[in-house]
């Protein structure tokens, strides 16, 4: 059985069109576990509906906590041998349970990937859930391991392998459920990383289809689409710190991938404040911030400065140590 797990937190709008999508899949051995973090707009009393009027829906209510202690939620409390997710406001394939599960059986997989089709401003266009234009197939062996040592990229391929949203997965439940302190209980944005990446390290026989199952809407209003703040740097600084971590604890940090090197996300994170649309004063304030966070604070310049180009070490050291002439520099 698959234990589809649906976070939900005010998504009225969009969230009968989802629940329909859920109702007319053509597989039907499956539980939809409907999380509520909190609602207040109507969404939950949307889903007490759907609840009673059929009998593989289950809604547990709880206070607001956010989306990471919400989705854990959900995998403690499934039922299923299998384990997929969904967001409220999106969309799936009415094939998409039956093919992720047969393809799952058919190759006795730890995981099974999809492709996605984007929808945003009413038009669809499908895309590759790889950067790295894999073959639909099973990858075991070499082919895996090879996966895996570029999961993250590498210095002459900066892109991930896959794409680390956790909704266009089938999960075995035992693979989540030990690898569910890698992801960050705090995490507003790319809480899927470490959750999609543990579980593809630990697996040994993952299946991967091109065919677009899960339609993801792009809402301008979404949490991956607000403005540049503070909050966003020290979830960045975050994530940055659980996927290394992910890396040391499992042996797959090397001198290839750029995670081994903070230098690349401290000038990220530079550039992402340059970029952003607000003013030169909130702008300053804002390398400010990034200037005294902990992450760039007890990051050793000195003992990386043979590791890092000049450039990258001098646009670090005016950010640690002159933040008059980083904003002549970037402003």
């Amino acid at each position: 059985m698959i234990s589809l797990i649906i976070p939900i937190y005010n998504v009225r709008e969009y969230l009968e069109e989802f629940l329909e999508s859920v109702v007319n899949q053509t597989f039907k051995d499956f539980e939809a576990l409907l999380i509520d973090d909190g609602s207040n707009d109507g969404s939950e009393k949307i889903i007490d509906e759907y609840a009673k009027k059929y009998s593989n829906f289950r809604v547990i209510h709880k206070a607001n906590e956010g989306l990471v202690l919400t989705w854990k939620r959900g995998v403690k409390e499934a039922n299923g041998e299998y384990i997929a997710f969904a967001d409220p406001d999106d969309i799936l394939k009415p094939d998409m349970l039956e093919t992720l599960n047969r393809l799952m059986v058919e190759n006795n997989a730890d995981l099974v990937i999809s492709g996605i089709t984007r929808l945003e401003n009413g038009e669809f266009r499908p895309m590759s859930a790889d950067n790295w234009n894999l073959a639909d197939g099973l990858y075991t062996g070499d082919k895996l391991k090879n996966i895996k040592i570029n999961l993250f990229g590498n210095k002459k391929v900066r892109k991930n392998v896959f794409f680390f949203a956790r909704w266009n997965k089938l999960f075995k439940k035992e693979v989540l459920l030990k690898n569910l302190s890698f992801s960050n209980d705090t995490l507003k944005f790319g809480e899927d990383v470490c959750c999609s990446a543990s579980a593809i390290y630990d697996c040994e026989r993952l299946y991967y289809i091109s065919k677009p199952l899960y339609i993801y809407r792009i809402r301008s209003d979404s949490l991956t689409t607000v403005i540049f703040n503070k909050a966003q740097i020290d979830n960045a600084l975050t994530l940055i710190n659980s996927v290394r971590k992910l890396l040391n604890d499992k042996g797959y940090m090397n001198d290839f991938i750029y995670y081994n090197d903070p230098s690349y996300h401290i000038i990220w994170l530079m550039r992402k404040i340059k970029a952003c649309n607000v003013s030169k004063n909130e702008k300053k304030q804002l390398l400010k911030f990034l200037k005294q966070h902990e992450f760039v604070k007890r990051y050793n310049l000195k003992g990386a400065k043979k590791y890092i180009s000049f450039r990258r070490y001098m646009v670090i050291w005016l950010l640690k140590h002159s933040m008059y002439s980083l904003l002549i520099k970037l402003l």
